[in-house]
This record gives structure tokens, sequence and C-alpha cells, in this order.
């Protein structure tokens, strides 16, 4: 069964800027990205999902890893495209 992570939408303004985000779920899932902008209007982003248990169940378990790169433009003061 496919489980997404968390949509990436990092909030990066500027060359230099970083976001890291974590998150846990009920059902013991656990997830973490990091977003860094190198260079104005470019960002790199990687995220991964664990969710590993001993039970025989194979529910939801999963390992992965996801990286992409991208860039971030203004339109005005208060919108941020991320493409």
């Amino acid at each position: 069964m496919y489980a997404p992570l968390q949509p990436s939408a990092p909030l990066v303004h500027k060359k230099g800027e970083a976001e890291v985000a974590a998150s846990a779920y009920l059902t013991g899932r656990l997830e973490g990205s990091a977003a860094y902008s190198p260079a104005k209007h470019l960002i790199v982003r990687a995220a991964g999902g664990l969710r590993s248990d001993g039970s025989d169940s194979t529910y939801f378990r999963i390992r992965q890893l996801e990286a992409g790169i991208g860039t971030y433009r203004y339109i005005d003061e208060q919108w941020l495209l991320g493409e």
C-alpha cells in the first residue's frame, strides 16, 4: 500500500535559508523533511518516513525516502510560488 509523505511546501524565502519539519502519527509512523536554498530561487529538499514494528501484519509498514530540487518565486509579497 502506498503511504504518501507530507505535502512538500517549504516556506523558504531566500538564499541561505533552511526549513526542517517532523511529524508523528498515532499509528506510530514518523516523518521528517529538510529544505535548503543554496542559491537564489533554487531549493533542494529531502524527506523520509518510517513505520516498522515487530507484528505479523504488514499494514502500513513503510520505509521511504524522497529527494527533490525546484524553484521558488514571489508573485507579490504575500504569495510564494514553488515549482
